[in-house]
Parts: C-alpha cells; sequence; structure tokens
C-alpha cells in the first residue's frame, strides 16, 4: 500500500511503478501536481472533481475558522473577506502552482484550461448528477459486481451524507 497524501507516499508509489503498472483504477491526493509524476505519455490519467462555489466554499471557511481562530471570531463575514485571513484565488492558485503574488488573467485562463484538459468536473451542489457523470465516464459498473448492494449503499451514504466537508455553513 502507499499513502498518496503525502509526498513521501507518492514518491514510494512512482518507486513502485504504480501509475504505469495498470493496477490502480483511482489514486486519490489532494497532491495534484506530485500525483502527476505517477503516470508517463503511454500511462495518463484524468483527475475528478467536485467543485464548490466559491462564495459558498468562502462562506464556509469563514464558519469554520470562527470557531477555532481568535482573530477571526471577532469578525463579521465582511470583515473576514476584507482581511488576510481569507484565500485569494485559491483555485487558480492551485491549479497554476502560483501561491504567492499577484495572480493575473493569465493564471485564470491557464487555470480553467487544466480544469478543461485533465478533470471530469462535478458540482458539489450536485452530487447525484455529478457522481452518475463519473460513473458513466470512467466506466464504472458495480451492478455486477458480487457485493453490489454494499456498494451501492455506500455510495448512497457519501452522496447523502456529507463526509469530507467543512459543513457548517
Amino acid at each position: 500500500n502507499v499513502d498518496a497524501t503525502t509526498i513521501a507516499g507518492l514518491e514510494r508509489a512512482r518507486s513502485m511503478g504504480l501509475g504505469t503498472s495498470g493496477i490502480a483504477e483511482v489514486v486519490a491526493s489532494p497532491l495534484l501536481h506530485q500525483a502527476s509524476s505517477l503516470f508517463d505519455p503511454d500511462h495518463r490519467a484524468r483527475a475528478f472533481v467536485l467543485m464548490r462555489h466559491p462564495v459558498e466554499r468562502a462562506v464556509s471557511t469563514y464558519n469554520n475558522l470562527k470557531a477555532g481562530h481568535p482573530q477571526v471570531s471577532e469578525m463579521s463575514l465582511e470583515e473576514y473577506a476584507k482581511s488576510p485571513y481569507a484565500e485569494n484565488n485559491w483555485m487558480v492558485r492551485f491549479l497554476t502552482g502560483k501561491m504567492d503574488g499577484e495572480v493575473k488573467d493569465e493564471h485564470l485562463a491557464v487555470a480553467k484550461e487544466v480544469l478543461r484538459t485533465k478533470f471530469v468536473v462535478g458540482l458539489l451542489g450536485d452530487k447525484q448528477l455529478s457522481m452518475a457523470r463519473f460513473e458513466w465516464y470512467f466506466g464504472w459498473d458495480y451492478s455486477s459486481l458480487p457485493d453490489a448492494a454494499e456498494k451501492l449503499q455506500c455510495r448512497k451514504l457519501i452522496l447523502d451524507g456529507n463526509p469530507a466537508t467543512n459543513e457548517q455553513a
């Protein structure tokens, strides 16, 4: 096994040839750029992502920080949005690797192109439709598996619940 959530784990996966072996159907990692190094031109990957509306994401982040951050807990949402604690074009920065400095229109264009060419995009606000899109695109079909009912129940719990999100907003 490898831990694709750490750089060391991804380095181990690369040294083991995980991306080129054909063994893994899905590699889940928050480290997009580092995870892409697992693959080569003969063994390409396609990423999928559930995206949240940026304003909803910002409000949720604010509520999360407000609960445990002394400075943010004293701020209104508007004060937070104007403060250095609010994220500044996080998704554009993440997709382009431009973590510091001013984000310009050319960075936005690169981020859009990365999403268009490298990702199958779903919307968090419509998880059911997004999951159906992912299943269609990747050819995921649980119906013929021996434990299909269990897998479908797991899918339902994930889509109906709210795992791995900071839902306080």
